[in-house]
């Protein structure tokens, strides 16, 4: 896998907050959470990439692939995280 296709995604632990770039891009977006950038990234990416995950001090931390979803799939997940979220709000 081309690492100019990788999304680069650094976790700061004093901040608690993890960064998202992608290799070749002028974007960057933090996030709370990796489920969160993961998703994110998920979304975005066309063809299967690499996510790498770095600490601050630039350790490799893990790498891993993702690809995207079919749009089917997006819509359940997204029909799933509805119901959920508004059960928490409601009870």
């Amino acid at each position: 896998m081309s690492s100019d296709s990788a999304f680069l995604l650094r976790y700061d632990l004093i901040n608690s907050y993890f960064l998202l770039s992608r290799n070749g891009e002028p974007w960057l977006r933090t996030f709370a959470s990796f489920g969160e950038a993961y998703n994110y990234a998920e979304k975005q990416t066309v063809e299967v990439a690499s996510l790498i995950l770095h600490n601050m001090q630039g350790d490799l931390l893990i790498e891993l692939m993702i690809a995207p979803l079919p749009q089917q799939l997006l819509s359940a997940r997204k029909h799933w995280m509805d119901l959920a979220r508004s059960e928490l709000l409601s009870g």
